[in-house]
């Protein structure tokens, strides 16, 4: 078995682990799990979270690139349909009308085919890297790598609804909810601003109640003063540990407010 399985694993590459990670995602191996075998946890976490990053900005030049396209497609064509007018060639502006909407349409669905074959809305490196985080995500047991794991989590672009965010999100819940409640308090006190924002970002959509009383307890211990507004909407949900967190929560953002 370990032999069967020693075939896909991606051969040494030199160089730093996010220029290994690159070059092992370019390489279409077949299990994500495999790409970061052999690094530690945090080196692997710390390189998909510089790779989502440079990926999210190449993806947001990428598409300002495309709309540029389009526009200049639809600027080009409706300067085409007025020297038509101008030169009476009337019986030819039908056939424009009709034609050049569906070749703009068919320039934009082969540009996002070529981009990701698999999800035409979502570059294919994004989609290897959201696989292969939530791989490494499944075998992250210590409390130590919560920082690395938020900072790695928050850099995931929005998905597009489908296999992919459905399977990321229960691996994200999962993931929150089995690490964040073995949190000491000076652990949660140490989590940066942006780390927080993302926490509080995963409560504004529906969460497991496991995954809800962790966050909220978290943010709580930090003393957190933005999860002020969840907290007070959770006190009023129908489900009781959901409810004894947000008031611990809230007890514990008032004692944070009267410490000098």
């Amino acid at each position: 078995m370990r032999q069967q399985q020693s075939k896909h694993l991606p051969r040494p590459i030199p160089g730093t682990i996010k220029e290994q990670l690159r070059e092992r995602i370019q390489g279409h191996f077949a299990f994500p799990e495999t790409i970061t075998e052999g690094w530690g946890k945090a080196d692997a976490l710390g390189a998909i979270a510089e790779l989502l990053e440079e990926s999210n900005l190449e993806s947001t030049l990428g598409l300002r690139k495309h709309r540029f396209l389009v526009v200049t497609l639809l600027i080009l064509y409706l300067l085409l349909i007025l020297w038509m007018f101008l030169q009476h060639k009337y019986r030819f502006i039908g056939t424009q009308l009709f034609t050049m909407p569906l070749a703009t349409a068919l320039f934009v669905w082969v540009v996002q085919k070529k981009n990701n074959p698999s999800s035409p809305y979502l570059p294919q490196q994004q989609v290897k890297l959201v696989q292969v985080l939530a791989a490494l995500l499944v075998r992250v047991d210590e409390v130590r790598l919560v920082p690395q794991v938020l900072e790695a989590a928050r850099r995931v672009p929005e998905l597009p609804a489908g296999e992919l965010r459905d399977a990321w999100w229960q691996v994200q819940e999962e993931t929150l909810g089995r690490l964040l409640p073995r949190m000491t308090t000076g652990e949660a006190q140490a989590l940066t601003e942006e780390q927080r924002a993302y926490l509080r970002h995963c409560l504004s959509r529906q969460l497991p109640e496991a995954t809800v009383v962790a966050i909220l307890l978290t943010l709580g211990s930090a003393g957190d003063q933005e999860v002020l507004s969840f907290a007070q909407h959770f006190l009023g949900q129908p489900f009781p540990r959901v409810q004894v967190a947000a008031q611990e929560c809230l007890v514990a953002l008032r004692q944070g407010a009267t410490k000098p």
